[in-house]
């Protein structure tokens, strides 16, 4: 950055947002306390480019475990999302998982999402 950069910092739209999310399989979950009680989780996305040119998006909402066996519409999640994660992790829950201790498949009910970018403009 030169001296005649300077940093915007902008709100992202709804529609802003939720295309980084979707573009992004990588995040950060936020919680609290336990989950067993208190279910609200803060699920964040970033995309850098460098340290003034930035997008980031925080969805928050009601975490749900989705392994709940006596819940139909959990299981039908379950799957779901287990073909989503094996679309690019495909060992994700088997034997050969890489990371194997992992145990749970999770949804997030959205109730918000916020989105802020920052770009470097030169003024010349």
């Amino acid at each position: 950055m030169t001296h005649s950069d300077s940093v915007t910092i902008r709100e992202l739209t709804d529609e802003e947002s939720r295309e980084l999310l979707a573009r992004n399989h990588v995040g950060r979950i936020a919680f609290s306390f336990t989950l067993q009680h208190n279910q609200w989780v803060a699920f964040e996305v970033d995309e850098v480019e460098g340290p003034f040119d930035w997008n980031s998006v925080v969805a928050h909402g009601s975490f749900y475990r989705l392994s709940d066996e006596s819940m139909p519409h959990y299981r039908e999640l379950r799957e779901e999302a287990l073909r989503y994660i094996r679309s690019f992790s495909p060992a994700t829950l088997r034997k050969t998982d890489p990371v194997p201790d992992r145990t749970e498949v999770f949804a997030i009910a959205i109730d918000r999402i916020t989105g802020r970018a920052a770009s470097t403009t030169t003024n010349d």
